[in-house]
Order: structure tokens, then sequence, then C-alpha cells
């Protein structure tokens, strides 16, 4: 079986055929990965409706659980190997989706390449075609940063905010 992948669009404005790429899709018919950016997802918020973003993103969680739990043909594991064991994501059905789904999702031709299945390559491929998917780790702050910076500010006419409390403050 040969390898494929296929870029999943998000389509903009369905008369003109502007679209983003969201996910990319590769496979062999026997194993495949799936990824989508999340950044990316981000940015067409302003370009689409709440419902329409709603939507895309079970479209996309949707394929993850195809990929994950649905997408294996147990009795055909020794049964016309070289056709696949996925039932769902194979090469011919991708090739179906991308000539007759183009409506909110569209699925790219299926390209054919020459790598296995395997996580480095995906990365290799999804940087290229997709998106970097830099996650920046917004800083954590803690609650007491957070009430200084936010809270006392607000309040500070009306309390004491820098006041240290001891032991020894405290006799009972």
């Amino acid at each position: 079986m040969k390898t494929f992948y296929s870029i999943l669009s998000a389509v903009i404005n369905p008369v003109s055929g502007e679209k983003i790429s969201l996910g990319l899709l590769l496979s062999d018919g026997n194993s495949s990965l799936f990824d989508f950016s999340d950044s990316r997802l981000s940015l067409i918020s302003s370009l689409i409706d709440k419902e329409t973003k709603k939507f895309i993103r079970q479209y996309l969680k949707s394929i993850e659980n195809v990929i994950n739990k649905i997408d294996v043909n147990q009795d055909q594991l020794t049964i016309f190997e070289k056709e696949g064991k996925n039932l769902i994501i194979n090469e011919s059905y991708i090739g179906y989706l991308s000539t007759y789904s183009q409506n909110v999702i569209s699925f790219s031709k299926p390209v054919a390449i020459d790598v296995k299945v395997e996580g480095h390559f995906f990365e290799k491929l999804f940087t290229k075609f997709i998106d970097e998917e830099t996650v920046v780790e917004p800083s954590r702050r803690s609650s007491i940063q957070i009430i200084k910076t936010e809270f006392f500010p607000r309040v500070s006419r009306h309390f004491t905010i820098e006041k240290e409390f001891t032991p020894e403050h405290d006799k009972k």
C-alpha cells in the first residue's frame, strides 16, 4: 500500500473558493496520522460565525476519533493485506471526498509520497504545509500576583494593601 497525504482546509468563502489549511492526514491504508492547527483554527474565528467554527472543530475531532477508535477492520489483518485494513481512511475514499465534499471542510486530492507513516515524517510535513505549531505557554501567574496587579489597584484607596501581619500582631 502506498502512503499518501491530504490537506484539510476550511472553506472561508465558497463563492471565491478561499480556503485556509487547518490539518494534515497521512495514511497508508493500514495506519494513519492526523492533526490540525489550533492557531490556524483560532485565526479563522474572525472570518466565520461561531456555529461554523464549532462545526469545524467537531468535524476535526471526529476525524481523530475515526482514526483512533473506529477505522480498523480486524478481520482484514491478513486478507487483502496490500489493500489496507482501514475501512474509512483510505486513498480512494479521501479522493472521493476531495471531489465531492466541498462544503465547510474540504480535502485536497491524495498525494502519493514515498515515506512511512511515522511521527517524525508527519511532523515535517505538518510544519511544511500547515503550521509550525509553536505553542507558546502563557506565563503562569500565581493568584497573589493576579490580585496584586488587577485587584489591588482598584481597592488601594480603601485599604492598606502592603501591610505585613506577624504572630506578634495577634495577641489574644
